[in-house]
C-alpha cells in the first residue's frame, strides 16, 4: 500500500474512532448527538486542537485542561483501534477505489455497537437502522458505477433478509438467549457479507457461502466469548461486565448467564469481510 494512502486511511480511522466515542458516550445516556466535543467528566466544551484524536490526549498527558481530571485511556485505544481497523479494510479489499467505502462503513457502526453492547447490553436502533440504510445507498451506486452490476446491491439485500429471518427463528424458541437486537444486527453484517460475495466474486454462490460462514463463526464467536466471560465470572466471584438490567447478580449457571452475544456476531462478519479469500479460496 502507497504510504501516502496508508496515512490517510489512518487519518480517516483517527477521526471516525473519535466519531465512535462520542456515538458510544451519548447514545446510551441519552445525550443529543452534536458535533461539539465535551470532556466526558466536566462536560466542558473543547475547541478544534483539543478535539483532536489521539493527539490532543498525549498534548493534555491524558487530563482535561479545564477540570484537571484524567480522561479514561479507553478513549483513546477505541479511537486506535477504529483506524486500525480502517487500515485492515483497505488493505483488504478488492479492487479497491470507491468499494472500499461499505466495509469503512460497517467498520465505523460496529466498532460503536460492540462497545455498546458489551457494556450496556444494547444495539440501538439509532445506529443499527441508519448503517443500514446508509450501506445499501452507497452499495446502490456502487452496483451501477464502477461496478456496472445492479444486481449486486439486489444480492446483500437477500443476504441480509435471510440472516435476518434465520436469526428470527431461534429468537422467537428462545428471547432470552438471543435479543432482537442480535436479530436486527444481522440484516447488517448479511447485508455488508452478501456485498462482500456480489462485488468481489458477482455469484449468489459466493453470497451464500460468506454469509453462511460469518454467522456461523459468528454464532461460534459468541458461545465463546459467552463461556469465556462465564469463566471470569465464576474465577473472579464478581459479575463481571453484568447486564445493567439484571441488577448485577453473582455468577448463575453458564446456560441462564446473560451475556452480550453482538460482539461475536460482529468480529464473525468482519473477519469474512476483511478475508473471503479464506472462504473462497
Amino acid at each position: 500500500m502507497d504510504v501516502v494512502v496508508a496515512a490517510l486511511t489512518l487519518g480517516f480511522g483517527l477521526i471516525a474512532g473519535s466519531l465512535v466515542t462520542m456515538l458510544v458516550a451519548r447514545i446510551p445516556a441519552g445525550i443529543p448527538l452534536t458535533p461539539v466535543s465535551r470532556c466526558p467528566i466536566c462536560h466542558h466544551h473543547l475547541s478544534l486542537p483539543e478535539s483532536l484524536p489521539v493527539v490532543s490526549w498525549l498534548l493534555c498527558r491524558g487530563r482535561c485542561r479545564h477540570c484537571g481530571n484524567p480522561i479514561p485511556w479507553s478513549v483513546t485505544a477505541l479511537e486506535i483501534a477504529t483506524a486500525v481497523l480502517c487500515l485492515l479494510v483497505v488493505t483488504q479489499t478488492e479492487p479497491g477505489g470507491w468499494l472500499v467505502l461499505p466495509p469503512l462503513l460497517l467498520v465505523v457502526s460496529l466498532m460503536a455497537l460492540i462497545v455498546i453492547d458489551l457494556v450496556h447490553y444494547r444495539l440501538p436502533d439509532v445506529i443499527v437502522a441508519p448503517a443500514v440504510a446508509v450501506s445499501l445507498l452507497v452499495m446502490a451506486v456502487l452496483s451501477v458505477a464502477p461496478l456496472g452490476r445492479p444486481i449486486a446491491v439486489v444480492q446483500a439485500l437477500v443476504a441480509g433478509g435471510a440472516v435476518l429471518v434465520a436469526m428470527l427463528i431461534p429468537h422467537l424458541i428462545n428471547p432470552a438467549g438471543l435479543g432482537f437486537g442480535d436479530v436486527k444486527l444481522g440484516l447488517l453484517l448479511g447485508v455488508h457479507t452478501g456485498w462482500v460475495g456480489a462485488s468481489r466474486y458477482e455469484s449468489w454462490s459466493a453470497v451464500g457461502r460468506l454469509t453462511f460462514w460469518a454467522v456461523l463463526l459468528g454464532m461460534l464467536l459468541g458461545l465463546v466469548l459467552a463461556g469465556l466471560l462465564h469463566l471470569l465470572r465464576r474465577v473472579s466471584g464478581k459479575h463481571l461486565l453484568a447486564d445493567p438490567a439484571a441488577g448485577g447478580v453473582g455468577p448463575v449457571p453458564f446456560l441462564k448467564t446473560p451475556v452480550p452475544f453482538g460482539p461475536g456476531l460482529s468480529l464473525g462478519a468482519l473477519f469474512i469481510v476483511c478475508f473471503p479469500q479464506c472462504i473462497m479460496g
